[in-house]
């Protein structure tokens, strides 16, 4: 057996590195900040550093995984110092608390930033000028800057940012630099190419899976198929027999995060995958029962017809009963979801002593970092300075690769063998051993008066929560996860009672991309559908009626349940807005084609507005979508284009999820393992998407997430408009549309 390395590059030039015809180059990234030793720089504050060689070095805190969020921080620090994005050179921070929350996720990294990187880049910028202006001794009011250049504005004289970082560098930082007028933003609102395109298409961009580091060696991990199994037998003579296998070391699995596992270790990853094949392990799942699909699914629905906690109450929904005119009652169903990322997880470390250098694709590279430290005996406040996290491009994500268990597994292995590791994980691994975005069942009750409109409203939802994968013995739902898109439901209804419970679960439970949203917003949106056709409303209009003037919801508790990042009040009139938008764009009401119908749906998640009509058919007895309408007000965005990338990903991603998404569980084993049972859209299926963005001097909101929620329902709107058949369980491939 003959082992060919092959780098990305390698393998787009398709012959470099194979058989002597080309050059292969291994990725070293550096184990040093950048800018640690750097002389003659310009680094007035984190983020920007400016080199005398003209570079501008714009260190950027969030992670990139193909949702553009380095482009837009970019952008933001770029308009403000009046740069040239030639003379741009995006870094990634290292993980240190020094840069505030570096986690990527809740889509808020350009909200968070969005004040404080342009007044990071206007700082510099007035810095710059005021260096000049002592250069050359000419006043301050006398000069301007544009294109990484100050100008004296009367003779024209100009020098590049390079030619004075010397003078800036002795200047005090602007406690409050004046930032732009947006009237006069370069790159801010504007269409920017994401800067790491031309590295993704030629082969260099550094991924977790292309780093190489001296000395490391590759391991590939058997899993306990259950959380809490233990080894029982293997056989490491045969795994051993396996050409490149050095070694074969058990790993125990480490707090809530890791199962208990086996490391097969190698000079490659083929060997490594081959002589974890070899070692035929045999677990022990203990004595308990563990949870399977179907009675699972039926305790989560009978907890819908119990009491809850109660959540949010307001007059009394049962006193409507007796004024009703009618009652709709719905109960519904969604599975477990599992990330299935581009690139399945992957992680480098180095563990010297009780230090540790890592290099990983990572959303949450402080977790990471303490994770880490924590393992290697630190307390969470030394972490930082034992525990170095260099995050790469992470070749998608959707939440999975917050958790730090690769890392961690990494770690394990590298303080075992004495030696760098690379640990990979197979596409089985990650379908079979993620977190998972936890099954629910929701029952919803609205009393109608005469008219067809809701006296009252109960909402019970019922799902495992979050936080068991840091507390054990956790079962109810978080206010942080109540908060999406349940508890702040936004009609005018005057009785409300919505209640919660939650359920034991033998999966890991994690955040998928717009979280408990998805499956709350299926609920409500075609609840909604059925009421409006019960007061014989056409349903855009109903909801229309619903929300009423435009008003500022700010429920009791509102702080809690909404993400910390995130705490802004329901601004009825822009989720008004954006329904009214996606419906004129859409035609909603015309007359359709034959054998094809539209659905609507709209959602508030993360602060951001959405609405979407979409264009349905059946072919060949399964659902078809030809064409979606999607209006957006995420307030003031600063990529146009990326925003319109992120709708048309986020409308793929969550088709997907309702078309063919589901993990089911027996015996507490993930029953699905790849693709084949695990589908995605293909290209094939996938429809038209047109954007609208609502021009808006709101402060920017999220777009990663929030494209996600209204797709479930606005498909299965369409479905119903077509067939006549209510949808109350997913995937839609368990249903028949012939």
């Amino acid at each position: 057996m003959t082992i060919t390395k092959i780098t990305r590059r390698g393998f787009l030039k398709g012959t470099a590195g194979i058989a002597g015809t080309g050059l292969v180059l291994g990725f070293n990234l550096p184990s040093t900040d950048l800018f640690a030793s750097e002389i003659g720089s310009f680094a007035p504050n984190l983020f920007i550093s400016i080199e005398k060689t003209g570079k501008i070095h714009l260190i950027i805190p969030h992670q990139e995984m193909g949702q553009g969020t380095g482009t837009a921080l970019m952008q933001l620090l770029a308009d403000e110092l009046e740069a040239s994005w030639d003379d741009l050179v995006h870094e990634n921070a290292i993980g240190h608390p020094k840069y505030g929350a570096q986690n990527t996720d809740g889509s808020f990294s350009v909200k968070i930033r969005f004040t404080p990187f342009r007044e990071a880049g206007a700082a510099a910028k007035e810095m710059l000028i005021a260096a000049a202006a002592k250069k050359w001794n000419v006043p301050v009011a006398e000069l301007t800057a544009k294109d990484s250049h100050v100008i004296h504005t009367k003779t024209s004289k100009k020098e590049h940012y390079s030619e004075l970082v010397d003078i800036a560098n002795t200047l005090p930082v602007p406690e409050k630099p004046k930032l732009k007028d947006p009237k006069d933003f370069k790159f801010i609102g504007k269409d920017v190419l994401a800067n790491h395109t031309p590295d993704v298409v030629t082969g260099t961009a550094v991924y977790g899976m292309d780093v190489e580091v001296p000395g490391m060696v590759h391991a590939s991990l058997e899993r306990s198929p259950t959380l809490t199994g233990t080894i029982k037998s293997y056989d490491k003579k045969k795994a051993m027999a396996v050409k490149g296998v050095l070694d074969v070391v058990e790993i125990q699995g480490i707090g809530l995060l890791t199962n208990n596992a086996i490391a097969v270790v190698a000079t490659n990853t083929w060997s490594a995958i081959q002589g974890r094949q070899a070692l035929n392990a045999q677990w022990d799942t203990g004595t308990e029962p563990l949870e399977s699909d179907v009675p699972h699914r039926k305790q989560l629905e009978e907890l819908t017809e119990q009491s809850g906690n109660v959540i949010r109450s307001e007059g009394d929904f049962e006193a409507t009963r007796s004024k009703a005119d009618k009652t709709v009652t719905a109960r519904y169903y969604s599975p477990n979801l599992v990330h299935a990322p581009m690139s399945p997880m992957v992680a480098t470390v180095s563990v010297k002593g009780d230090t540790a250098e890592v290099w990983a694709p990572t959303q949450h590279p402080q977790w990471a970092a303490s994770a880490v430290g924590g393992f290697l005996g630190h307390q969470p406040e030394q972490a930082f300075g034992k525990v170095t996290i260099h995050p790469t491009l992470i070749g998608g994500a959707f939440g999975r690769k917050s958790k730090p268990d690769c890392i961690l597994e990494a770690t394990a292995v590298s303080k075992a063998i004495g030696k760098p590791v690379k640990v990979t994980w197979k596409r089985e691994d990650e379908i079979q051993h993620g977190f998972y975005r936890a099954a629910s069942a929701q029952k919803l009750e609205a009393t109608l008066d005469k008219e067809g409109y809701p006296l009252g409203w109960k909402h019970t939802t019922v799902f495992p929560t979050i936080l068991k994968t840091f507390v054990p013995n956790a079962v109810d739902p978080v206010p942080l996860e109540l908060g999406q898109g349940f508890s702040e439901m936004p009609y005018r209804i005057e009785n409300v009672q919505m209640e919660a419970k939650g359920a034991k679960s033998d999966a890991r439970v994690g955040w998928l991309r717009s979280v408990a949203h998805i499956h709350h917003a299926w609920a409500m949106n075609n609840f909604v559908d059925e009421m409006a056709e019960a007061a014989g409303v056409d349903p855009v209009e109903y909801r229309l009626k619903l929300l009423g003037a435009p008003r500022e919801v700010q429920y009791k508790d509102m702080e809690k349940f909404l993400l910390p990042h995130g705490n802004q009040p329901f601004k009825t009139g822009r989720l008004a807005g954006v329904i009214e938008l996606a419906a004129k764009e859409a035609g909603w009401g015309r007359k359709m084609p034959k054998g094809r119908a539209l659905g609507f749906a709209a959602h508030k998640s993360f602060n951001s507005y959405i609405a979407m009509v979409a264009e349905a058919s059946i072919e060949g007895g399964n659902p078809r979508i030809h064409k979606v309408h999607a209006a957006v007000d995420i307030g003031q965005y600063v990529n146009p284009l990326n925003v319109k990338a992120q709708v048309e990903g986020a409308f793929i991603f969550g088709l997907s999820a309702a078309l063919y998404g589901e993990i089911t569980l027996k015996d507490g084993v993930v029953q699905q393992s790849n693709f084949h049972d695990y589908r995605m859209v293909r290209i094939n299926e996938a429809p038209e998407v047109e954007v609208m963005l609502v021009e808006s001097k709101e402060m920017p909101t999220g777009i990663g997430e929030p494209g996600v929620p209204p797709v479930t329902p606005a498909v299965t709107s369409a479905l119903y408009n077509l067939t006549g058949k209510r949808i109350y369980e997913l995937p839609l491939s368990k249903h028949s549309f012939a």
